[in-house]
């Protein structure tokens, strides 16, 4: 399956889930079952988008491309995908703040395949992302909202300020508003930037669950853990949200729908 085609059929049944059945190479049958591997492909598709990147012909297309090799990659080693009710992500009204709990670097490099088929996005992501060699150079072609995660205001004031600029051009945000990814989803470092930026903007909120400790957290590069295949990866579309007075009761209803999700899940 190309792209393009898991675009269509994704949007036209609304749920995907990785095949019984799903097909890999004899090279991915053989060394899948190796976290390098994984990384070692990993890699190679970032490298390779970020020479797109530098010469200058990075758009939305190549990011989809990028995204969905980084999804396959997870399927051809061993993982498996699980996408539900995306049809509230594509009925929604746009642009959107996407707002999502936050586990590892799955998300950030998934999401943007189930998203871009119809809606022009940006992400908020950590300023030491942007350190990163070649990774580094295609988070800089996505353009996205730099936060460094050493002062709060100074966070919500470029989020806030930023943010709002992609807004009013057409583009969708993607927040993470976990103080940092976890495994375990703890609301009370959940703050509420997403519910802040939409209500400056006037537009809706989109809550997305997400279950991705396929990837764990590392001990010597947090980005960079060990590979857990038992653990599915799921992502959960909640019905759109319109912020209303100080916003705490739209607040606490995306915290309940990933709180009540993430329990649902507890057995993939």
């Amino acid at each position: 399956m190309l792209t393009k085609e898991f675009q269509h059929f994704i949007r036209d049944t609304g749920a995907y889930e990785t095949p019984a059945d799903s097909s890999c190479s004899r090279m991915d049958r053989f060394f899948g079952k190796f976290d390098a591997w994984f990384y070692l492909k990993l890699f190679r598709i970032v490298y390779v988008c970020s020479k797109v990147v530098k010469r200058g012909e990075f758009n939305s297309e190549s990011w989809s491309d990028l995204s969905f090799a980084v999804m396959r990659n997870i399927e051809q080693c061993g993982g498996k995908v699980r996408v539900e009710d995306y049809q509230n992500a594509v009925c929604a009204t746009h642009p959107v703040v996407y707002v999502a709990n936050h586990m590892s670097m799955v998300e950030t490099m998934v999401l943007p395949v189930l998203l871009l088929p119809f809606d022009h996005i940006t992400t908020v992501v950590k300023e030491s992302l942007m350190r990163y060699p070649v990774f580094g150079t295609v988070m800089r072609g996505v353009n996205p909202v730099i936060v460094g995660r050493q002062n709060p205001r100074d966070d919500l004031k470029n989020v806030l300020e930023k943010g709002s600029d992609f807004i009013r051009n057409g583009q969708s945000v993607i927040i993470y508003p976990q103080s940092t990814r976890s495994i375990v989803f703890d609301s009370s470092h959940f703050n509420s930037i997403g519910i802040k930026l939409a209500k400056k903007t006037d537009v809706p909120i989109v809550p997305i669950a997400l279950k991705t400790d396929f990837m764990g957290i590392g001990k010597f590069m947090r980005d960079f853990g060990p590979l857990d295949r038992s653990k599915m990866v799921c992502f959960k579309f909640g019905e759109q949200i319109r912020v209303s007075g100080n916003g705490k009761a739209q607040h606490q209803r995306i915290i309940d729908f990933i709180d009540d999700t993430l329990k649902i899940w507890s057995g993939y």
